[in-house]
């Protein structure tokens, strides 16, 4: 029976091996495909969070942008007229009494604001019902609940409070604030028009009306009509919290059927402008902007303006009390609009903004007229949403690729940079009044990062296993631990590297088996080939297959092995005496076994080969041919060791120590003797051969 050989050479790579007939897909096409499955999953789910826009994310995406105005905002140098506040404050409410104040004195504190120079007042107090403190009120009452007839020497021009403030009205006329009722209050409806602006409409043709998107106001807290046929102009004072109490938004327009009423601020504009009609200007969208005299306020198809707070600029404040008394200056209020409200705690006019918790409600329209006039706008450019979807993109993109290039550590200061670059977008548009959410680029690289880092310690994980599976029972454990640890030292795609090989074969194989049961057969190949194994084994090297009777094995690979071609020799030498050992052994084996095994060292090709459904990690090439040529040769010398020159020569370089009697070199405990120099099959140049035995 011919004698069985290695496929050395096997090109569709079934021969057994490290790992079996197991499929070992390559790490980094399979990883980059599941990176980018996984990026393009988290990109999908991201954008369809943005989109659904909910409640919790949006309250933090504001966060954010309170946050960016609050560190990219800086003090406005240009010379506008700046709005100024007159306080009722706590301070005035003692020196002049609680509230509410009788409208007497408010028509006297617009007096004195318009004597002192102010071009526009605005009153932020509701007059919805008629002044109680008037004294022909506080009569009826007494006459009412006493039944007596009140005297008085005050002259009856001076009883109503109420046409007193109209007057003032007359003389100088001012906003007046009313308020706009939402779902669920109970508001008295709205049925007169005394309160909306005349408008005009400009669209371009095909465009929707820039009314079309206004909110519907259906009730109000508006102004007694007295004060407003006598010279008021009311100005709505709503704000639009957010889910955390925060007010961002303002809205300058609501809609009453056909007519439309202006915010609080844009009707102080409209008296700073003198303008008596405000012309609303509409694009694709809807409306785009409201334009009053010289100005264009940029608002959102409902009409929503976006103030723009800015630290280290608040709101300048002067005491009720100190225009009252006339203490003071003169010259404060001059040129300047004038904004009437409270700060008082008890009064319940506190807001929360993006710059402090708690601020005058006042104060918003201020700051809002405070933009209109200088012409300094917090847009929300209608790219953003587009902006924001390249960057969640682009985000995600980067991650996958840094995850999948870099370690942890490489990955995450990536996230950290592009977290530092989407916040600095973000404080620079804010800085140049420009709201740009950094909240989903945020959210995407620092969930791509987690996901994929995870991800990638999976796979790893995985891969891990499947070298441990493919290398425990071929290599010992310190080397399996080793790729293990550090699995990308290895290239299971294949590389051309030096190994020292050993090829083993049992001699008369044939003849043993044919006296043998089967089972006695593999019983036999089991008891020599275990401590063949183990062995190889123990000197770092790679069992690479066994087939029949003969074995294959070499070392540096996967992973380098320092003085591989020594160790391999020493495997040899100890291969020998565990065989011998076997065949004194009890029990005994059913035939006295002898090995032939060659020895060579060489560049070959090792690495997974076969195909995409089988691969093995093997080595191919001209040195493994080689070295089963030398074991052939065996027979002829009658040897049971043989090696090549380089092989011997690589042993020397390992050991350094070399003793040289002749023909024979001794080094590490190995004795290499010159057998003779002969042309071995396949190959033209003569090969020195050595014999290779222990020297102790």
């Amino acid at each position: 029976m011919p004698r069985r050989r290695l496929p050395l050479s096997c090109p569709d790579g079934n021969a057994p091996g490290p790992g079996g007939n197991a499929r070992m897909s390559p790490r980094p096409a399979r990883a980059f495909t599941v990176f980018w499955l996984a990026g393009l999953g988290l990109c999908a789910v991201m954008l369809l969070v943005k989109q659904a826009d909910l409640p919790l994310l949006r309250q933090l995406d504001g966060r954010l942008h309170d946050a960016g105005l609050r560190m990219a905002s800086s003090k406005t140098t240009n010379d506008a007229p700046l709005p100024i506040v007159i306080d009722i404050d706590q301070k005035s409410l003692t020196e002049f009494g609680g509230w509410p104040w009788p409208r007497y004195r408010l028509a006297r504190l617009l007096d004195l604001c318009v004597e002192r120079g102010a071009p526009a007042v605005g009153f932020d107090i509701l007059f919805v019902d008629p002044d109680a403190l008037s004294f022909s009120e506080l009569k009826r009452r007494v006459e009412r609940d006493f039944g007596v007839e009140a005297q008085t020497g005050l002259p009856e021009k001076l009883w109503d409070n109420d046409a007193l403030f109209s007057q003032a009205l007359t003389r100088h006329p001012a906003v007046l604030a009313f308020f706009v009722g939402v779902a669920g209050q109970d508001l008295p409806e709205l049925q007169s028009d005394n309160a909306s602006v005349p408008f005009a409409a400009l669209s371009p043709p095909g465009a929707p009306s820039p009314l079309a998107r206004l909110p519907q106001a259906t009730d109000a807290l508006l102004p007694i009509p007295e004060l407003v046929r006598a010279g008021g102009l009311p100005g709505s004072i709503n704000s639009l919290l957010d889910s955390d109490g925060v007010v961002r938004r303002l809205p300058m327009l609501v809609r009453h059927g056909e007519n439309v009423m202006a915010s609080f601020s844009l009707r102080m504009l409209m008296a700073m402008e003198n303008a008596d009609t405000a012309v609303l200007e509409g694009d694709a969208g809807g409306l785009a902007a409201v334009i009053v005299g010289n100005v264009r306020v940029p608002v959102s198809a409902e009409g929503v303006f976006l103030p723009w707070f800015k630290s280290g600029q608040g709101v300048e404040h002067v005491s009720a009390a100190e225009i009252l008394s006339g203490r003071a200056d003169a010259n404060l209020l001059r040129g300047r609009p004038v904004l009437i409200g409270s700060s008082a705690v008890g009064l319940k006019d506190i807001r929360s903004t993006s710059m402090q918790s708690q601020t005058a409600g006042v104060d918003i329209h201020a700051v809002a007229l405070d933009n209109m006039l200088r012409g300094q706008f917090m847009r929300r450019p209608a790219w953003e949403g587009q902006a924001v979807a390249v960057a969640v993109v682009l985000a995600v993109a980067a991650m996958v690729a840094a995850v999948y290039v870099l370690p942890p550590g490489g990955a995450f200061f990536v996230m950290a940079l592009l977290c530092g670059l989407f916040w600095g977008g973000s404080l620079l548009g804010e800085r140049h009044g420009m709201v740009l959410s950094a909240l989903y680029p945020l959210l995407a690289a620092a969930a791509a990062f987690t996901l994929l880092t995870g991800l990638r310690a999976r796979l790893e994980a995985g891969r891990k296993k499947v070298l441990k599976n493919a290398f425990s029972r071929y290599l010992a454990p310190e080397m399996v631990r080793r790729i293990t640890e550090r699995p990308d030292d290895i290239k299971l795609m294949g590389e051309e590297k030096e190994l020292s090989i050993l090829f083993l074969d049992i001699r008369g194989f044939t003849t043993i088996s044919s006296h043998l049961a089967p089972e006695a057969v593999v019983s036999l190949l089991n008891r020599v080939f275990t401590p063949v194994t183990r062995i190889i084994r123990e000197q770092s090297g790679t069992v690479d297959k066994f087939v029949g009777d003969a074995c294959l094995a070499f070392w540096n690979a996967p992973l380098d092995v320092s003085n591989h071609a020594l160790k391999a020799a020493q495997a040899a030498v100890e291969i020998f005496a565990a065989v011998a050992g076997l065949n004194e052994a009890s029990p005994p084996l059913p035939a006295e076994v002898r090995i032939g095994i060659g020895l060579h060292c060489g560049v070959a090709h090792v690495g997974n080969m076969g195909t995409e459904e089988l691969l093995n990690y093997t080595c191919i090439g001209d040195a493994v041919n080689l070295a089963s040529r030398i074991e052939d040769l065996c027979k002829t010398y009658g040897a049971t060791c043989l090696a090549s020159g380089p092989f011997v020569q690589a042993c020397l370089r390992d050991a350094g120590a070399v003793r040289r009697d002749g023909a024979v070199l001794r080094a590490e405990g190995l004795v290499f003797e010159r057998v003779d120099t002969v042309v071995v099959r396949g190959h033209d140049k003569p090969q020195e051969i050595y014999s290779v035995r222990s020297g102790q």
